[in-house]
C-alpha cells in the first residue's frame, strides 16, 4: 500500500463512495415506487368497501324519489282533468302522502351523505399521510472516514 500514491487511493475512495450513494438512491426510489403501488391499491379496494352500501343506499333512496316525482305527476294530472271536490280531497291527501315521501327520501339522502362525509375525510388524509411519506426521501445514511470493504480490498490487491 505504500507504493500507491495518497492520490490514486482517495479517487479510488470518492469513487467508491458515489457508487455507494448512487445504489442507495436507486433502491429508495424502487422501495417507494414498490410501496406506493401496493398501498394505492389496497387504499383504493378499501375505499371501495367502505362506500359500496353508502352508495347504494343512495341509489336506493334516489330510486324510491323518482317514483314519488311520477306519482306526483299521475295526481296532478288527474286534478287537472276531474275537479270533483270529492276527487280533490283525495288527491291532496295523496299529494300530501307523496310529498312525505319525498322529503323521507331527501333526509335519507341526506343521513349518508352526513354519515360518508367523515369517512371519506379520513381516507383522503390517510391517503394523503402515505403519499407524503412515501415520496420523502430517506435521510442519508452517514458516512464515516473509514473505507468501505470494496474500497481496501481494491487498494490491498494492487499491492
Amino acid at each position: 500500500m505504500d507504493k500507491i500514491p495518497l492520490m490514486v487511493i482517495e479517487a479510488i475512495r470518492s469513487v467508491a463512495f458515489l457508487l455507494e450513494e448512487d445504489v442507495t438512491s436507486r433502491i429508495a426510489t424502487i422501495v417507494t415506487s414498490h410501496i406506493s403501488d401496493l398501498a394505492s391499491k389496497e387504499i383504493t379496494s378499501h375505499v371501495i368497501r367502505a362506500i359500496a352500501p353508502h352508495v347504494a343506499n343512495i341509489l336506493t333512496t334516489s330510486e324510491a324519489l323518482h317514483e314519488n316525482v311520477e306519482e306526483i305527476k299521475k295526481l296532478h294530472s288527474s286534478l287537472s282533468s276531474n275537479p270533483n271536490a270529492d276527487d280533490i280531497d283525495i288527491s291532496i291527501g295523496r299529494v300530501e302522502e307523496a310529498t312525505d315521501a319525498v322529503l323521507s327520501s331527501l333526509e335519507d339522502v341526506k343521513n349518508v351523505v352526513t354519515l360518508l362525509n367523515p369517512s371519506l375525510e379520513a381516507t383522503q388524509e390517510c391517503i394523503n399521510n402515505l403519499i407524503s411519506k412515501t415520496t420523502e426521501l430517506p435521510p442519508p445514511p452517514p458516512h464515516s472516514a473509514e473505507p468501505n470493504t470494496a474500497t481496501t480490498s481494491i487498494i490491498q490487491r494492487s499491492d
